[in-house]
């Protein structure tokens, strides 16, 4: 899956252990910890392969991969359901 920052957002990070996100035409504030925040954090780029997510948090934590996946499936889903992030066909 191919997911893309909403060019509607704008962050900005209060601090190590949460990230402010501002939906602009929403007019929304979100606070994204723990799994939310690796993964917003994760979007350095454009553009992210959501296997590329799970595969990082492989290496960063000792979960089994089902635990990994399921809780990268949740948190992806969050920001697509928050209109932070969306799925894209392809590589712009």
């Amino acid at each position: 899956m191919l997911l893309k920052k909403n060019s509607n957002t704008v962050t900005s990070i209060a601090n190590e252990e949460e990230t402010i996100v501002l939906h602009i035409s929403e007019g929304e504030y979100y606070g994204l910890e723990g799994a939310h925040k690796e993964i917003w954090d994760n979007f350095n780029q454009n553009l992210f392969e959501k296997k590329s997510i799970v595969e990082e948090f492989l290496s960063k934590f000792d979960n089994s991969k089902e635990e990994i996946q399921k809780l990268v499936d949740e948190s992806v889903m969050d920001l697509i359901n928050y209109k932070l992030i969306m799925v894209v066909d392809k590589y712009e």
